[in-house]
């Protein structure tokens, strides 16, 4: 019996998470819960290999804080560039080596419900022991804040979504960060200095930012 995409999806809509909705993405599955000011995502993300079954790829969280994403996209919009990094969180975090996760169960085949269950319970260890502790962590921006100008800058561009500099400028200045105008001034210069694309989109934030 062939093993295709709706029969992933049927088992994959069985990992029942409190609070969030699941919807297909690409090559990917995510769990969606949306609140006041911050909208909370978890991708599965899969290789497609039917008819033959599916490989789990990796799990991952990201959240987008509103006032974060929306002074993002009024930037661009205003300035009618287009973003060349796509869509991603606030902030993001792929899951790897958790304790007590077996992460070799990530390279069964899905063909069958015996299979996906045995990669379920190690995707519901990642859901319980990783992005909702995530979640919880980060629950405010200026835990964001706090955490974010404690970390050395290669951790930081794998954690602050693209396009960092933009959302990280957002982040000080929302979060009142003494060093805001210094590092807003910086970065624009070293922008125009490279000729950067975005640069104007990067003023048109500068402005945005100085008037709300």
């Amino acid at each position: 019996m062939v093993y295709n995409k709706a029969d992933f999806k049927k088992h994959i809509e069985t990992l029942q998470i409190a609070g969030f909705k699941v919807k297909s993405a690409v090559q990917a599955f995510l769990f969606v819960r949306k609140q006041k000011d911050k909208t909370e995502t978890i991708t599965v993300s899969y290789r497609d290999y039917a008819p033959h079954g599916f490989y789990i790829d990796a799990v991952s969280s990201d959240i987008y804080f509103n006032k974060v994403e929306g002074f993002l996209s009024e930037s661009f919009n205003k300035t009618k560039i287009t973003s060349r990094w796509g869509e991603t969180g606030t902030i993001t975090k792929v899951f790897v080596n958790l304790q007590t996760v077996d992460y070799s169960a990530f390279d069964t085949e899905v063909n069958d419900e015996a299979s996906f269950m045995k990669v379920a319970r190690e995707i519901e260890k990642v859901f319980n022991i990783g992005a909702l502790p995530f979640f919880e962590k980060y629950n405010a921006l200026e835990k964001v804040w706090e955490e974010t100008e404690k970390m050395p800058i290669e951790e930081m561009v794998k954690f602050i979504g693209q396009p960092m500099p933009f959302r990280r400028m957002i982040i000080k200045r929302l979060c009142n960060d003494a060093n805001y105008e210094e590092y807003a001034k910086k970065i624009i210069c070293n922008s125009e200095k490279k000729n950067l694309p975005e640069l104007k989109a990067l003023k048109e934030l500068y402005e945005l930012l100085k008037a709300d």
